[in-house]
């Protein structure tokens, strides 16, 4: 992954694909650009203070590149087993990123670090692209809801539970 955002960070705006993007949930605008067996890289654009809710990627490995505007990405990872998603049962979430995302910047997560990400977008709004790598495995993606008040701030846990979107 670290090569990965490496790569990213150099990459120059005006040569990434416009690509389409369709409306998804309500909050994004989003669309791939390229596709291959294991990778799949995504363009997203969400408006001024829009938010992407907090959402996993099992089996993947993602880059996310800010290109334009701006956003706060939270990454977590849950504390204990990882419950199902077909579990609505609330479980304990550790924050281990809270990062202010500007053009050339990026964040990234893996199926083992910093799993769980959200996004909110800065006042211009954001546009961003995801690179992501297909691992060996049954895919999953599911949608939480996170507590926004910290059930231990010190400790930057949180209390959340997967949801249908």
């Amino acid at each position: 992954m670290a090569r990965i955002a490496e790569a990213a960070v150099r990459l120059n705006r005006s040569t990434v694909p416009a690509g389409k993007l369709y409306p998804f949930g309500g909050f994004v605008d989003i669309g791939p650009v390229a596709k291959a067996p294991a990778l799949a890289i995504i363009l997203w654009r969400m408006g001024p203070g829009a938010v992407f809710p907090p959402h996993d990627h099992d089996p993947v490995d993602v880059v996310t590149l800010c290109l334009e505007g701006s956003c706060r990405a939270h990454h977590f990872e849950i504390e204990g087993p990882r419950p199902p998603h077909e579990s609505r049962e609330r479980f304990t979430l550790r924050q281990t990123l809270d990062l202010h995302m500007t053009p050339g910047r990026c964040s990234s997560l893996t199926r083992t670090r910093d799993y769980i990400h959200t996004f909110q977008a800065g006042p211009q709004g954001v546009l961003a692209l995801d690179i992501n790598t297909s691992l060996p495995g049954k895919g999953s993606f599911s949608f939480l809801d996170i507590q926004t008040e910290a059930v231990d701030a010190g400790q930057r846990l949180f209390k959340g539970n997967w949801k249908a979107l």
